[in-house]
């Protein structure tokens, strides 16, 4: 009912959901017994988390699209909410993918590389575009 409402970063729902994912995160009866802490930064990331890699949400896990097979951003929303805003959300990890890869790129005539990176890994960085493009 109106009590067990989605929240939390994935919109749990239902009384079941907070009483299974608050006894999976060792929290006992204290997500039934009180919802809102569902919205606590701390538990709404656990709640997402193990919810996430064990398949609590739609019995698909994280490991099932994202493993030393390959990285399936597309088809890895349906571990939480089918495939609503799949591309969107596709684009956002490949794009935050891009930003930590170029995050260890060192910048010529910058700080000096730490110690057991090769050469091959100092590929300069562009400029980033102006602001407003």
């Amino acid at each position: 009912g109106f009590r067990y409402l989605g929240r939390g970063f994935v919109q749990i729902t239902g009384r079941a959901n907070y009483l299974k994912l608050g006894q999976a995160l060792h929290l006992g009866n204290k997500l039934v017994e009180n919802p809102e802490l569902a919205l606590d930064f701390d538990v709404a990331y656990r709640i997402m988390s193990y919810g996430m890699r064990h398949g609590a949400f739609s019995r698909r896990k994280l490991g099932d699209f994202i493993n030393d097979h390959g990285c399936d951003y597309f088809h890895a929303r349906r571990i939480t909410n089918s495939l609503d805003q799949a591309q969107k959300i596709t684009d956002y990890a490949l794009r935050l993918e891009q930003v930590l890869a170029d995050s260890l790129r060192v910048r010529p005539n910058s700080v000096p590389r730490p110690s057991g990176l090769a050469a091959v890994d100092m590929v300069p960085v562009p400029a980033p575009p102006p602001p407003g493009q």
